[in-house]
């Protein structure tokens, strides 16, 4: 899913956040997507972002942060 994809780009390569230009160019998604996908992990815990917009995976435990990216699928039909 779109979420997993998000996440495991975050988790492999933290400086991708640094900017939603950046995680365009990454996921090809255009803005108005991708944000909501990251309002809607950010509000499941699985994200975090800053005020100057830089977007981080969540402070899990590593084990936590993969089985989180496995219920990804479940978290999208609840949202």
């Amino acid at each position: 899913s779109r979420r997993q994809r998000i996440l495991r780009l975050l988790c492999e390569s933290p400086e991708i956040g640094q900017s939603l230009h950046a995680m365009q160019r990454a996921t090809g998604y255009r803005a108005a997507p991708l944000l909501k996908h990251l309002r809607i992990m950010e509000r499941c815990g699985l994200i975090t972002r800053d005020p100057s917009g830089h977007t981080r995976a969540g402070s899990l435990e590593p084990g936590l942060r993969f089985r989180a990216i496995a219920q990804a699928p479940r978290v999208r039909r609840v949202a």
